[in-house]
């Protein structure tokens, strides 16, 4: 009797487990899955991030880097596959059969064609790849909402239910106050005007310098400094990946008068320049007899407030930073990356500070970082993180770019010796090149937000950085303030850190010339999906200055050399200006962009009306402003700019459009 029960059971679990290998099969087999490569119709070159869209549908996918494309259908039927990429044609394949269980494989030629600025649609929460296009209206996304995004979506991953919060989902967004100039000094002389005198800090009065190669390319980690008549030093930086460094005139409430000099040192030459323009004046360029170099270093480092309020921002940061240093890894195959972190907490915890060194053994860092935990509480030491930031991580002496990303929840003490502190590590990393990246989470005191941002950002754009705050998007962890700005787009904060470092690492190559086929080297720094686009205040549209660029070429490495304020011709735009009335209808705008890449001089056909076209560069900087009077076609020169990536943008009273330039020289 035993062993007939033994076999009743053995034959019932064999039952059960073919019901549910045949029940698993079922389930799979009601999935059907469209998968295949777009590539360039002539070259047949993969194109990567290219938007492909199920018509009508929530259903998209963005192509990778080897321009492989997956969606996911639950159900059978026929579809139209609709496919665009900035610099091609869209395109639209009509009634694409798909039947439950297949895996149907389909590859897309694209043409090329003029680039074309247009108005793209915005399905499930992605942008097209230049175009991160601002409407007027103000979304919110809910856990349902994230659950569907399938951007690399693998046929085994699991939906994201807030209810079951996995790290790596928390929103952000950016503001970058140096894409946004007058509007930063607007807000505080208005808005943030009381915190000005409380954290004795106002980055107003501003150098913009541009260092370039006797062949155009931009000079990497060139010291720049700024000095008084008599050789005192008032601010110095050193110049990025584009070539660019910002030195600040009286950021302290130091009384410093304009007769100053700019001192630049590479190579173990100096190179002065007498009476330098201020930014509202002009751009000063540096053009040196010097050959391309490009560092192949890069410093990242991670400073995180460890206390108990922060403990969502730290599961983030041990899930997802063998990702971000993973993807920098693949888009920079030469670079040599060196990671280290900070985490600080209060007087009285476990400790005040606890450091690991920037090593090139990133797993040692790794571990360093996911044996922390977020506990303690009581007055943060903001500026012993800092400080141990600064001096204790070894940053290196050469290097492409430098990294702090300072991830906190609570604003520093506002006492004077907190405060000096502050000043001292500030100036101290903008001298040494370090970029403060700050990323803020919710104020755990909300009285204190407005303050704290705006200490962070006068810190960023002191170090030549940008300004990153988390926001309620992902209903993750308590409430989060909302910035003083005008507008901003959402993204997850995984993409935005990646998108961060891509943008302050990218260096064209010293002999590569980036060919309308190479586009998609560049594409990633703006390819991260938009999740909402806030409006803050509508009404709210400062206009930007025009300035100019004031170039001084030396010719001779043999002495030090002097240029007083030049005369020049290359002034950009039109000191009357052009009135822009407010479009009393919506109006379609395209814009062609022609040669691209150009040597120098670009074509604009602009078909619609259009007063202004700006032009950034990599990292979203505003540096110049044109004026078009309307005009339907004008050409620009670039030729006084370094080579590298610059977007051309403008807004309609509707939107805002850019547009990919490459300049090689």
């Amino acid at each position: 009797m035993k062993n007939q029960g033994n076999k009743i059971i053995l034959n019932t679990l064999k039952l059960v487990f073919v019901f549910c290998l045949l029940s698993t099969s079922f389930v799979k087999s009601q999935t059907a899955y469209l998968k295949g490569k777009v590539l360039d119709a002539d070259t047949k070159e993969p194109i990567p991030f290219a938007n492909v869209i199920v018509a009508n549908t929530k259903n998209a996918a963005v192509t990778d880097f080897d321009g492989n494309y997956k969606l996911k259908f639950s159900a059978s039927g026929k579809f139209d596959i609709k496919v665009s990429y900035i610099g091609y044609k869209p395109k639209i394949i009509k009634d694409i059969k798909i039947k439950a269980g297949d895996t149907i494989i389909l590859n897309i030629l694209m043409e090329e064609t003029a680039v074309t600025l247009e108005c793209f649609e915005v399905v499930n929460c992605k942008v097209p790849l230049i175009s991160k296009d601002a409407t007027y209206s103000s979304s919110t996304v809910t856990s349902s909402n994230l659950s569907n995004y399938s951007v690399f979506e693998e046929e085994n991953s699991k939906s994201v239910k807030i209810e079951n919060f996995k790290p790596g989902q928390l929103t952000a967004s950016e503001i970058n106050d140096f894409s946004k100039w007058n509007l930063w000094q607007d807000i505080k002389k208005t808005d943030l005007k009381e915190f000005r005198n409380k954290w004795k800090i106002s980055p107003d009065t501003r150098y913009s310098v541009m260092v370039k190669s006797k062949n155009g390319n931009a000079v990497v980690d060139a010291q720049v400094v700024l000095k008084t008549a008599e050789g005192k030093t008032i601010w110095s930086n050193r110049t990025d990946n584009s070539g660019k460094a910002e030195l600040w005139l009286n950021i302290y409430d130091n009384i410093y008068n304009s007769k100053n000099e700019l001192y630049l040192n590479y190579q173990g030459k100096e190179y002065n320049y007498e009476n330098p323009n201020f930014f509202n004046e002009g751009i000063n360029v540096f053009k040196i007899p010097v050959d391309c170099n490009i560092p192949d270093q890069v410093d990242i480092a991670f400073v995180v407030d460890a206390t108990g309020s922060m403990e969502d921002e730290i599961k983030f940061l041990k899930s997802d930073i063998l990702d971000i240093i993973n993807k920098t890894k693949a888009n920079f195959t030469k670079i040599k990356v060196s990671l280290g972190s900070v985490f600080y907490k209060c007087n009285g915890n476990s400790y005040i500070t606890n450091t690991s060194p920037l090593t090139s053994d990133i797993n040692k860092t790794i571990s360093f970082i996911k044996n922390q935990q977020a506990d303690g509480g009581g007055d943060e030491l903001v500026e012993e993180g800092l400080k141990s930031a600064i001096d204790s991580l070894n940053w290196s002496e050469n290097a492409r770019t430098r990294l702090l990303f300072f991830i906190m929840d609570e604003q520093p003490l506002l006492r004077q010796e907190v405060i000096n502190k502050l000043q001292i590590y500030t100036q101290k990393a903008a001298e040494k090149g370090i970029k403060i990246i700050p990323v803020i989470a919710s104020a755990e005191n909300m009285n204190n937000a407005s303050s704290m941002e705006y200490l962070m950002r006068s810190i960023a754009l002191a170090t030549n950085g940008t300004y990153v705050f988390l926001t309620d998007h992902s209903q993750i962890g308590d409430a989060h303030a909302k910035p003083h700005t005008d507008e901003y787009d959402v993204e997850l904060l995984n993409n935005l850190i990646n998108r961060l470092i891509y943008q302050f690492c990218y260096v064209p190559g010293c002999d590569y010339k980036i060919s309308s086929n190479g586009i998609s080297d560049t594409t990633f720094i703006t390819n991260s999906p938009v999740i909402a686009h806030e409006i803050i205040n509508a009404n709210r549209k400062i206009k930007e200055d025009s300035t100019k660029i004031v170039v001084k070429v030396f010719p001779s490495l043999n002495q030090t050399d002097t240029v007083s304020k030049a005369k020049t011709n290359d002034t950009l735009g039109n000191e009357n200006g052009v009135k822009t009335d407010n479009l009393t209808e919506a109006k379609r705008i395209d814009i062609k962009l022609y040669p691209n890449p150009t040597s120098g001089r670009i074509t604009i056909e602009i078909e619609g009306d259009i007063n202004e076209i700006y032009l950034a560069d990599i990292s979203g900087k505003l540096i110049s402003k044109y004026i078009t009077k309307n005009q339907s076609r004008i050409e620009l020169d670039l030729s006084m700019y370094s080579s590298g990536i610059y977007f051309i943008k403008f807004f309609d009273n509707q939107k805002w459009y850019s547009g990919k330039v490459i300049l090689n020289h």
